[in-house]
């Protein structure tokens, strides 16, 4: 049987968020399913230090709402000893210096995202508290916010960070292929800061891709659900964001997973995460 040495792992952990960004669907903020008490998330990390016997490292990116939210989130990387876990967070950079600072040696990578409108001196700190990570900088724009987001961008790009602006869906969570009314202008300029200058780079790019529908591999061998899981605000345990095949509840049940790949069972594959997912060898779609 196929040796898996890594497992990467996407955990949306809650939907608690300091903010309320109007191209952020309210299932990431709305605040039904809030961040677990101390007690709870304590049975999780056991049970993700049983699954990590089973491989070499466990890669553990944790999405929120805002994973700073949470001070127990902080206590429980801050004592968990188990070097196989890399975590990896998604934020917004929402918490003081402080929480970042108890944590930091703990990450293995920071992606940060700065929304317009949030205070610029306080991300620019937490990216200066960070800078040893090498965080990568989102900044989400939108044909309204263009220029704000145009200024946040060159005000960091001397800096040297990995800079990316980031294009947003009109059907977030609904397919993730139709994107917001950008100019011709404005793609082209998003392909610049990309490296990429010439069509035949672009028809390559995951944004092309998903806006002609390319990214369908139906058929072919998948090594989500072996190589990568997802859990979700309830701690349920699937392959990834197309869900199908679940393993468990994180909160309460020893998490086994495939030992191998299945055959994609999806005409398309529209999450960013299940797309990182190892498929056979000539699959379409693939860059």
């Amino acid at each position: 049987m196929e040796r898996i040495s890594e497992l990467k792992i996407q955990w949306s952990l809650a939907n608690q968020c300091n903010l309320r960004c109007g191209y952020c669907h309210p299932e990431l903020y709305k605040g039904d399913n809030p961040f677990p008490e101390l007690e709870k998330l304590t049975k999780a990390f056991d049970n993700l230090n049983i699954l990590s016997e089973s491989y070499d490292s466990i890669i553990l990116e944790i999405t929120g709402g805002e994973p700073t939210y949470s001070q127990n989130l902080q206590l429980i990387i801050a004592r968990n000893s188990n070097p196989k876990i890399k975590y990896q967070l998604v934020s917004n950079g929402y918490a003081d210096i402080s929480w970042w600072a108890t944590i930091k040696s703990k990450l293995s990578q920071i992606q940060l995202t700065y929304h317009n409108g949030t205070d610029f001196d306080h991300f620019f700190d937490v990216v200066q508290e960070l800078k040893n990570l090498n965080p990568t900088i989102l900044l989400p724009i939108s044909p309204d916010n263009w220029n704000k987001q145009i200024t946040v961008y060159d005000t960091l790009k001397p800096y040297n960070f990995d800079l990316q602006l980031q294009f947003l869906y009109s059907n977030f969570t609904r397919g993730n292929n139709q994107y917001l009314n950008y100019t011709k202008e404005q793609w082209d300029y998003y392909y610049f800061t990309r490296g990429i200058v010439r069509q035949e780079e672009v028809v390559k790019t995951i944004e092309f891709k998903r806006q002609h529908n390319l990214n369908n591999f139906y058929g072919h061998m998948c090594w989500a659900g072996s190589e990568q899981i997802v859990i979700n605000q309830l701690g349920d345990v699937y392959r990834g964001w197309c869900f199908g095949t679940r393993f468990g509840n994180i909160y309460s049940d020893r998490i086994r997973v495939f030992n191998g790949p299945i055959a994609c069972p999806k005409l398309q594959c529209t999450n960013g995460f299940d797309l990182q997912a190892r498929k056979s060898e000539g699959s379409w779609g693939m860059a």
